[in-house]
């Protein structure tokens, strides 16, 4: 094997190697493993007698006049990166005493990476022999976690929108409160033509509350059943369309408040992210408390800037102590018995989606009427989903009395497109 001069690397992985009390079969296999077999041990055990002795530099045939030992330990930097997240590590240095001195040596982009964690600084003592004097050189282990900031992470991104909005107006003496509710639109797998529809009612209407009852995206790609390959949608263009539609009801609803139902597909996202969290090293980016809230879809879809209220899947809530709106969660096999089997579990009159089908149950005892509703679908009747489906497209209004004490549904049902209602045609 050719001699080769001894490089500065070389020598401070040897003398770093000696400040850790390293043996010499741990430091051959160590060199081996750092520089690959381009010594042999007998000349690394040489290196390593001239290197721990100084007095003896001027013996070393002037190869390395120009080679001194450092005066402290080698500062060797330990880094795993793996895509979004990784780790930096020093074993042993004398002027990398903190977390924060350990990033700035780390070289990484600190407009790309951050710190997340920090194992505790551990410090002992080394003696060693500095030019023929016998010095304690204090020695720090510095760990530090880190990971991509999160606009240069893979991550789905919050939604922003520079939106603003209008000034409330007064309702109109005499004009009745009304509500309007809507469900399982599915995006990217909407009936544009039941949207078109459903767009031009609220602007007819100018309700004084919207309802969105959920399943308003697919997310299909994050379910855990087969998809067809070959009309794959992203979930980022699923947020993408849903932000859209929610920044489009908006502006045609301007003086609506405006609540959103998570549905049981929205869930999935819960769903994936709990089973992504049971790997610790995820789980440790995901629980994060801006983690979890970027990753919430009133931060996905727009729903803060918006103003909408959101109500978690599968939770609901109760419209002047009258009328619960809320996704579902029952499905029976024919229209009516789901609704039946809602209105038991809640003892109290409501509305919902989640069977894309178009039902009504009401039950009066002698203390009052209850009734509950299903709202149909905006959804494609889609026959590669299931085999000539049961659904049926449509939506409601709701016509509050002044004290809001009563309440009576219209439905808008539509058929092939087209839709009637107070007298007018819509066609999609």
């Amino acid at each position: 094997m050719a001699w080769k001069p001894w490089s500065a690397e070389e020598d401070s992985f040897i003398l770093n190697a000696l400040s850790l009390r390293r043996t010499n079969q741990e430091l051959v296999t160590e060199f081996w493993h750092r520089f690959g077999e381009t010594r042999t041990q007998l000349a690394i055990m040489k290196r390593r007698g001239i290197l721990y002795n100084p007095e003896n530099m001027e013996h070393d045939t002037g190869r390395s006049s120009l080679l001194r030992p450092p005066e402290r330990p080698l500062e060797k930097l330990d880094i795993n990166l793996e895509d979004e997240i990784g780790t930096v590590s020093v074993a042993a240095s004398a002027s990398i005493k903190n977390p924060e001195e350990l990033f700035a040596k780390s070289g990484l982009d600190p407009e790309i990476w951050e710190i997340v964690d920090a194992s505790p600084v551990r410090k002992w003592d080394v003696p060693m022999k500095v030019k023929e004097k016998a010095v304690v050189i204090p020695c720090y282990y510095v760990a530090i976690k880190v990971r991509k900031k999160w606009e240069h992470s893979s991550l789905p991104q919050p939604v922003l929108l520079n939106y603003k909005r209008p000034k409330v107006a007064k309702r109109a003496k005499g004009t009745p409160y009304q509500s309007i509710h809507y469900s399982d639109i599915h995006f990217p797998y909407q009936d544009d033509r039941v949207m078109k529809i459903l767009y031009a009612v609220m602007e007819d209407l100018q309700p004084d509350l919207v309802v969105d009852h959920g399943d308003t995206l697919d997310c299909e790609q994050i379910s855990k059943y087969h998809k067809d390959p070959l009309l794959r949608v992203p979930l980022k263009e699923e947020i993408r369309i849903g932000a859209a539609h929610f920044a489009k009801v908006t502006d045609l609803t301007p003086n609506a408040e405006h609540i959103w139902c998570e549905g049981n597909h929205e869930e999935r996202l819960k769903r994936l992210i709990w089973t992504l969290a049971d790997n610790r090293q995820a789980g440790e980016i995901l629980t994060l408390p801006k983690v979890v809230e970027a990753l919430s879809w009133p931060s996905l879809l727009g729903l803060d800037e918006l103003g909408w209220e959101a109500i978690s899947y599968p939770s609901h809530k109760l419209l002047f102590n009258k009328l619960i709106v809320t996704h579902g969660e029952k499905v029976r096999a024919h229209s009516g018995q789901s609704e039946k089997a809602e209105l038991e579990h809640y003892s109290k009159s409501g509305m919902s989606g989640h069977t894309h089908r178009i039902g009504y149950y009401g039950k009066k005892t002698y203390d009052g009427q209850s009734a509950w509703f299903g709202l149909g679908c905006c959804c494609a009747l889609r026959t590669s989903y299931v085999s000539h489906p049961q659904w049926q497209q449509g939506f409601c209004v709701v016509v509050w009395s002044e004290d809001r004490k009563n309440f009576a549904v219209e439905r808008v049902r539509v058929f092939d497109g087209v839709a009637y209602w107070r007298g007018r045609r819509y066609e999609g």
